[in-house]
């Protein structure tokens, strides 16, 4: 017999076939699996397969997120340089969210996560105002 591991087959072929004349003697039964069905060797190499693949892709998305935020970083710290001394951020309405309370401020995702951005490039918050501009509004 020829193969990679030849005393490994040789061996699963001897097993088998004592396995066989066992079952033919009646002092065992057949073990059969539908081809549409994984034996439990089979299931547990695909379960380290599919662990092995998914623990790749976490770590390739670990590294392109470290990539991402490290040139968002970069980025970031240049635009602080240009910017005068203020800015002006502008949220759209479809990113405030209505508070629960009647009274409550209202608030948004997105102004949040720009918060946490903030010390990073050194801009602070000076005022917050709430308007809202219509058609009319624009041109003045």
């Amino acid at each position: 017999m020829y193969g990679s591991n030849a005393p490994v087959l040789m061996n699963q072929i001897a097993e088998e076939l004592q396995n066989e004349l066992d079952a033919i003697e009646g002092k065992r039964e057949r073990v059969f699996y539908p081809f549409d069905q994984l034996t439990p060797d089979e299931k547990l190499k695909l379960a380290e397969y599919e662990a092995k693949k998914a623990a790749e892709m976490a770590q390739e998305l670990a590294e392109l997120e470290a990539r991402q935020d490290k040139v968002k970083r970069r980025y970031l710290g240049k635009v602080a340089r240009k910017f005068l001394k203020f800015s002006l951020v502008v949220f759209f309405p479809n990113s405030i969210e209505k508070s629960q309370d009647p009274n409550g401020r209202k608030t948004s995702p997105a102004a949040y996560k720009l918060m946490s951005l903030y010390d990073t490039v050194g801009l602070t918050i000076r005022d917050q105002l709430e308007m809202q501009l219509s058609k009319d509004d624009i041109h003045e």
